[in-house]
Protein backbone atom coordinates (compact mmCIF):
# COMPACT_ATOMS: atom_id res chain seq x y z
CA UNK A 1 0.00 0.00 0.00
CA UNK A 2 1.27 3.46 -0.84
CA UNK A 3 1.92 5.89 1.97
CA UNK A 4 1.75 9.66 1.89
CA UNK A 5 4.97 11.50 2.68
CA UNK A 6 5.46 15.11 3.69
CA UNK A 7 8.63 15.56 1.66
CA UNK A 8 11.34 13.96 -0.42
CA UNK A 9 13.70 13.96 2.55
CA UNK A 10 11.59 11.21 4.16
CA UNK A 11 12.50 8.68 1.47
CA UNK A 12 15.60 9.96 -0.31
CA UNK A 13 17.98 7.55 1.44
CA UNK A 14 16.33 4.74 -0.53
CA UNK A 15 17.22 6.25 -3.91
CA UNK A 16 20.38 6.95 -5.91
CA UNK A 17 18.79 9.13 -8.61
CA UNK A 18 15.93 11.63 -8.72
CA UNK A 19 14.36 12.46 -12.09
CA UNK A 20 12.44 15.71 -11.93
CA UNK A 21 10.48 17.59 -14.53
CA UNK A 22 11.27 21.29 -14.66
CA UNK A 23 8.00 22.92 -15.73
CA UNK A 24 5.41 22.64 -12.97
CA UNK A 25 7.86 21.16 -10.46
CA UNK A 26 10.78 23.62 -10.33
CA UNK A 27 8.92 26.62 -11.77
CA UNK A 28 5.70 27.61 -13.50
CA UNK A 29 7.21 29.84 -16.15
CA UNK A 30 6.90 32.90 -13.93
CA UNK A 31 8.11 32.00 -10.47
CA UNK A 32 10.46 29.44 -8.98
CA UNK A 33 9.03 26.95 -6.48
CA UNK A 34 11.45 27.34 -3.58
CA UNK A 35 10.25 24.21 -1.73
CA UNK A 36 10.93 22.06 -4.78
CA UNK A 37 14.38 23.56 -5.26
CA UNK A 38 15.16 22.98 -1.58
CA UNK A 39 14.02 19.36 -1.82
CA UNK A 40 16.18 18.72 -4.88
CA UNK A 41 19.15 20.41 -3.21
CA UNK A 42 18.58 18.23 -0.16
CA UNK A 43 18.55 15.15 -2.36
CA UNK A 44 21.93 16.13 -3.82
CA UNK A 45 23.31 16.78 -0.34
CA UNK A 46 22.10 13.30 0.66
CA UNK A 47 24.20 11.85 -2.17
CA UNK A 48 21.57 11.38 -4.87
CA UNK A 49 22.09 12.39 -8.46
CA UNK A 50 19.40 14.86 -9.54
CA UNK A 51 18.48 14.92 -13.22
CA UNK A 52 16.25 17.73 -14.48
CA UNK A 53 14.18 16.84 -17.52
CA UNK A 54 11.86 18.87 -19.71
CA UNK A 55 10.03 18.79 -22.98
CA UNK A 56 9.96 22.58 -23.15
CA UNK A 57 9.92 23.88 -26.72
CA UNK A 58 12.14 26.78 -25.67
CA UNK A 59 15.81 26.79 -26.64
CA UNK A 60 18.22 25.55 -24.00
CA UNK A 61 19.46 28.97 -22.72
CA UNK A 62 15.89 30.19 -22.13
CA UNK A 63 15.04 27.04 -20.15
CA UNK A 64 18.26 26.75 -18.18
CA UNK A 65 18.20 30.39 -17.07
CA UNK A 66 14.97 29.84 -15.13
Amino acid sequence: MARRIAGLNEVIEGYDVVLSDVWGVVHNGVEVFQQSCAALKGAREAGATVVLITNSPRPRPASSNR
